[in-house]
């Protein structure tokens, strides 16, 4: 092996840091998004990355302060009111707005405000934030402090068990600690520009428009890079489907493509008559249960002889 300076083996392989970002991001992310972990790690710096783990730790901190009898039932003892935009927080919480909270950390103020560490400390993580502050940055900073997390567009990538996470953490570590809530939702845009980042096939077939390429194998070199894992489909388009005599059972809200309730009423008086917009299958049922019965009085008493076409075309008695 070659060695470095000084004799020693050179560093190579991932960090304990690495490592537990790998670890955050398994446990956030849906499997399907399991793709965009390497090329994350590959292009995320050294903040980024503490980020990513401290996203976790705050997850797995605010789950143990809800399940611990003492403050879980503390917790759960303190009223709650709900903002404009749906956002749940508890009631000794003071909401403050951006320009109030922009004031506080950027004015330098005298006295005990310059040598309080804590207050420096969040002046500095507001002043490193980003490197030249913006309208974006600062809706960053203080966006889950008014909305609520379910709404947000970077939280669809995150698994069902750590949205609800999220939620159950920003009533309160929200308000009670806005640093974390803003390193959160850095974190949460960072995730969603690594998914988004994810080849598609439109940008694949686009790429691969070469003179000479097979165009029938764009298909399968797509599936080698595409991202594993199940797809479900939009609910806009699962709300356009129809069921079809291929297809006949779709999951629920849709109906049936022959209902259990339109095949018992067909033994119920009068249900074999056919309508105009009975399905094609459903008018065979009517048809075959139609001819399965004599019109014809096998016990004696009166018969009334009719035929078919009168059967369902009389007309009415006045």
């Amino acid at each position: 092996a070659m060695l470095g300076r000084g004799g020693s083996l050179p560093r190579c392989g991932p960090t304990n840091l690495d490592l537990e970002c790998k670890r955050a991001m398994e446990q956030i992310l849906k499997p399907v998004h399991f793709q965009a972990i390497l090329p994350w790690m590959q292009r995320a710096d050294l903040r980024a990355k503490q980020d990513m783990a401290r996203f976790l730790r705050i997850l797995e901190e605010s789950e143990a302060e809800l399940a611990d009898q003492r403050t879980g039932y503390a917790a759960r003892q303190q009223p709650l009111l709900v903002n404009s935009n749906g956002l749940a927080r508890t009631a000794g919480a003071t909401p403050m707005t951006a320009d109030r909270a922009q004031q506080d950390l950027l004015r330098n103020r005298h006295g005990s405000q310059q040598t309080d560490r804590d207050v420096q400390a969040k002046r500095q993580f507001f002043h490193t934030f980003a490197p030249v502050h913006s309208t974006a940055t600062v809706d960053t900073y203080h966006r889950l402090q008014t909305m609520p997390v379910d709404r947000e567009a970077s939280a669809k990538a995150l698994t069902e068990q750590a949205r609800r996470q999220l939620q159950r953490w920003q009533v309160r570590g929200a308000s009670r600690k806005p640093e974390e809530a803003a390193l959160v939702m850095r974190t949460l845009k960072s995730i969603s520009a690594a998914v988004a980042a994810l080849p598609n096939y439109r940008d694949h077939d686009r790429d691969s428009a070469a003179p000479g390429f097979a165009r029938t194998a764009v298909l399968h070199d797509y599936s080698k890079i595409a991202p594993k894992g199940a797809k479900p489909l939009n609910g806009r388009i699962l709300s356009q489907l129809q069921p079809s005599a291929s297809a006949p059972a779709l999951l629920p809200p849709f109906r049936p493509f022959i209902t259990e309730e339109q095949i018992d009423s067909i033994k119920m008086p009068g249900g074999d008559v056919v309508k105009l917009f009975d399905d094609v299958k459903l008018q065979q049922f009517k048809n075959r249960a139609r001819a399965t019965r004599s019109k014809v009085a096998v016990n004696g008493g009166e018969r009334d002889w009719i035929t078919t076409n009168g059967a369902h075309f009389s007309a009415p008695n006045l």
